[in-house]
């Protein structure tokens, strides 16, 4: 090997990764649309580490290699006859480079996140305080300091702004808990846990609500019973994602919540009529779907829904405050079904969603026969329930910074769940 090879090397240490974890939430805060670039640099640099040393991925990331081959194959194949075939090319090639940089770190995760664990939690940890307090101004000020870094039209719109750090700060509470954990630190654990809920709620995430009580209560139940909660979880996580179209069916009997806010209200029955008009055009494609990217240009989904005739509030304000808000996006298909599984569906048809629901039953069992004590191996089944979650009632499952930072949650989870370098396993 040649000298400068061994400088760069020597650069590229898995520490230098794990420290760099600190720049996950600061983007996720600061530059949201652009969060993805934690995982380019760090899959850049894993990737030189890599080729420099000659390292080939370790037997047990076979299956995850073939996966995404598979994945990556179809997504290929479905671009040909999509409504848009080179909008399809080009999210192919970028799902291609994420998931590629994405492997790259989950790799690095396994082989040193033992060495890396104890960076990697001060990374996440400095980070999140410094998010914290930062969206607690932003709240407190509604919204000031998102203003004064996106401009005064931004600072309306400060709950959208805020989404992506209040989604970090809920998938990385419990590595962070188990993290604080294992450096003697029980009481202290709690807390980001406690600051994700606080948060989810002031910045109107229900998603991230409704996550963390999921994640919650798999983390309890693993606590119990280990094993068998793994395989509950990859059960109910495939067959949801098989039975999509028919949950998306029954949604036409809009669910009626007169007692909540109109806000929740209007997001609650937006969704179901999204799902409805999804398993609509399922139906007609069942088998290979639109093609990739196609919910942003399915015939039809630019119908307008009416708001007053569906629904009937209360609340003397809602003319003045909601109509503003929510009429001009009330449409059929706001660009993707807000359910990562009725989206696989959608665009990718019944091929799409095996291979979805293939990866949602391997990543629960995986973590199930991991090496890990049973605080981890609940904690990586809540972060999975959490993500799983906030897929089937949010982002766009190809979104950018969505899709980047479930890759970059994987492998911060590995590395804050393994036992530190010449630690025995314990539970």
């Amino acid at each position: 090997m040649k000298r400068f090879e061994r400088k760069i090397i020597d650069l590229l240490k898995p520490q230098l990764f794990a420290w760099a974890a600190v720049l996950i939430p600061i983007f996720a805060f600061a530059m949201p649309k652009i969060s993805y670039w934690p995982l380019v640099l760090g899959g850049a640099g894993g990737l030189a580490r890599h080729v420099l040393l000659r390292a080939l991925p370790p037997r047990s990331m076979r299956a995850l290699l073939i996966w995404m081959l598979l994945a990556l194959s179809w997504i290929a194949i479905s671009s040909t006859y999509a409504i848009d075939t080179g909008a399809g090319l080009v999210l192919f090639v970028k799902l291609a480079g994420f998931g590629l940089c994405g492997f790259i770190l989950v790799w690095m995760a396994l082989e040193h996140g033992g060495t890396m664990k104890r960076a990697g939690g001060l990374g996440h940890l400095v980070g999140s305080a410094a998010i914290v307090v930062a969206m607690a101004v932003d709240f407190a000020t509604s919204g000031a300091l998102t203003g004064l870094m996106f401009g005064a039209a931004a600072r309306s719109a400060g709950i959208d702004f805020n989404g992506t750090a209040t989604i970090y700060l809920t998938l990385l509470a419990w590595p962070i808990f188990v993290w604080l954990r294992d450096a003697g630190r029980a009481w202290t654990a709690y807390l980001p846990l406690v600051i994700a809920f606080v948060f989810s709620l002031a910045f109107a995430q229900y998603a991230g609500v409704l996550a963390l009580l999921a994640g919650t209560t798999i983390y309890g139940m693993t606590m119990v019973r280990p094993k068998a909660t793994a395989y509950v979880v990859a059960v109910l996580g495939a067959g949801f994602v098989l039975l999509a179209p028919v949950t998306g069916k029954l949604s036409e009997q809009t669910i009626r919540l007169n007692s909540a806010p109109p806000a929740f209200q209007v997001s609650v029955y937006h969704r179901t009529k999204i799902w409805e008009f999804s398993a609509k055009r399922i139906a007609e494609r069942p088998i290979f779907g639109w093609g990739i990217d196609a919910s942003r240009r399915i015939p039809g989904g630019g119908t307008r829904l009416d708001i007053n005739r569906d629904l009937r509030f209360k609340d003397p304000n809602y003319p003045q405050v909601l109509d503003r808000r929510f009429r001009e996006v009330m449409i059929a298909m706001p660009l993707h079904p807000h359910n990562a599984a009725l989206q696989v569906w959608l665009e990718l048809g019944l091929i799409g969603a095996v291979l979805f629901a293939a990866l949602c039953a391997f990543i629960p069992v995986t973590c199930q026969r991991a090496a890990w004590s049973r605080r981890s191996m609940a904690a990586a089944l809540a972060t999975f329930t959490a993500a799983y979650v906030i897929a089937m009632l949010s982002f766009s499952l190809w979104q950018s910074r969505w899709h980047a930072m479930l890759w970059l949650v994987a492998a911060s989870a590995i590395v804050l769940l393994s036992r530190p370098s010449g630690k025995a396993r314990t539970d």
